[in-house]
């Protein structure tokens, strides 16, 4: 058997509507499809991903300009425009041919614009992560994972003990390669370091019942810089990465954030909430995250292997990519700081019992047996017997 790994961050396999769709339909009645009749592949783009009714579809977006020394309004980076409204189904939040505006406000879409060109077959490609627009095969990935046995493991204080009620982040400045012609102060990173260091403007936080099973309130006007400081603890470590330096993007990001140190894992163990975003690709420090005692925000697009094993609001807080809810979701828990620790309790347990070494090493069993399956020879038939696959068959099961 052999298998192809990518070594990228990112993923690579952008499907095709038509082709996808003309091959399920075969697997679904045991067939398969030459390659000679899968349509041509004539247009570019993100888009080619979905249904033709979808509302990617109908209504694309419009990409923003480029980030050309034009810094966004508190407004643009929260998009307040949008009625406030919380993550029922994080997965289904996650689809950009239902949500369009993901492919405007994440790094992974910007990166490309209005997208490359979908893949002519369905080859099987092992990728580090996927979105819903592709069809890379994802396995459980080790990176970042920790257990209690770490030797840091000590700094991730109990509850009671952690001192600090801001949401704190920090990382670096990946997401996309920054250049004058792209719209790099749109992406996920970007906008969320924006967005909690501004001090400029006006927001709208919905009132917070004294009891937690209680309707909200209508939304109450803050300002800013009343807000941010108090709840905010958000930055870039070390310097601008990659970003154009010979154009100068690099340096107008030095001009547009501040950057700090690196934080220690002593520092990080005294806050009660964490978010959690995405990179480059998917984000490697999640498990470590969820097993630190802390309540772990977490805003992404793509999909993992534990994704149907976790639950939303039980393990963890969804946020948007947009933002729009992160003030309302924080303001409620850190008014009903026992239900905050009851989630980050659980979001621990689950970690500790369902994302052990052998969580891991099961699941990508399991994948190998029916990638094996779906991709072995019939020697008297001389074809591929089912030439279709959906690695995520813990939802959707592999055709």
């Amino acid at each position: 058997m052999r298998i192809s790994f990518s070594h990228h961050d990112n993923p690579n396999m952008l499907s095709d509507w038509r082709i996808k769709t003309m091959a399920l339909e075969a697997a679904r009645i045991g067939k398969t499809v030459k390659q000679d009749n899968f349509p041509p592949i004539h247009k570019i783009g993100w888009i080619e991903a979905c249904h033709p009714t979808s509302p990617a579809r109908q209504n694309p977006p419009l990409l923003p300009p480029p980030s050309l020394h034009t810094e966004l309004s508190f407004a643009q980076l929260l998009n307040t425009s949008s009625p406030k409204s919380f993550i029922a189904t994080h997965r289904a939040t996650m689809d950009p041919c239902i949500h369009p505006e993901l492919l405007v406000t994440h790094g992974q879409f910007l990166s490309h614009d209005k997208g490359p060109y979908p893949q002519r077959s369905l080859m099987p490609l092992f990728s580090l992560c996927k979105t819903l627009l592709h069809h890379d095969v994802r396995p459980p990935v080790p990176y970042g994972w920790v257990s209690d046995l770490d030797s840091e493991a000590k700094w991730d204080l109990p509850w009671e003990k952690k001192v600090d009620e801001r949401l704190n982040w920090r990382g670096s400045t990946t997401g996309l390669f920054a250049s004058p012609g792209k719209a790099w102060r749109h992406a996920h990173r970007s906008r969320l370091v924006s967005l909690a260091n501004a001090i400029e403007g006006n927001l709208t936080i919905l009132s917070v019942p004294k009891k937690e099973w209680e309707m909200v309130g209508e939304p109450e006007e803050m300002k800013v810089v009343r807000v941010n400081p108090a709840w905010m603890d958000v930055a870039f470590v070390g310097k601008p990465i990659t970003c154009d330096d010979a154009r100068g993007t690099c340096r107008e990001m030095e001009e547009a954030w501040e950057f700090r140190r690196t934080q220690k894992r002593k520092e990080e163990g005294r806050y009660k909430f964490i978010l959690d975003v995405d990179g480059n690709g998917w984000s490697g420090r999640f498990q470590r995250l969820i097993t630190s005692n802390a309540l772990v925000f977490k805003a992404t697009i793509y999909p993992e292997w534990y994704s149907s094993r976790i639950a939303p609001w039980v393990h963890y807080v969804p946020i948007q990519i947009s933002y729009a809810d992160l003030y309302d979701a924080l303001a409620f828990f850190r008014t009903h700081d026992d239900l905050a620790e009851s989630i980050a309790t659980q979001g621990k347990e689950w970690s500790q019992n369902f994302w052990r070494k052998e969580d891991m090493a099961a699941y990508l069993y399991r994948l190998l047996l029916e990638f094996a399956r779906v991709t072995s020879v019939d020697r008297d038939a001389m074809s591929y017997r089912g030439s279709v696959y959906e690695d995520n068959f813990d939802d959707d099961d592999i055709l």
